[in-house]
């Protein structure tokens, strides 16, 4: 089954779906293209090496804390 929707990117990066009720409770395998993004210029950097290496760490521990 394909779901297919264009959706707005929040500030926040978060997204929300709600799956038809045809998709069967339990495990599944979902995956995320982003098929389209804007030009390398257009994109919000870190304003510094701090701000990059905070935000680094904080992904790293969720990324470990979710692997447990």
């Amino acid at each position: 089954m394909t779901i297919e929707q264009t959706v707005e990117i929040p500030a926040s990066r978060r997204i929300y779906i709600d799956l038809p009720s045809q998709i069967p409770i339990g495990t599944a395998r979902i995956a995320i293209n982003i098929l389209e993004c804007p030009c390398a210029n257009e994109i919000e950097a870190f304003s510094d090496e701090n701000e990059a290496t905070k935000f680094t760490t904080r992904l790293a521990k969720r990324m470990m804390h979710e692997a447990w």
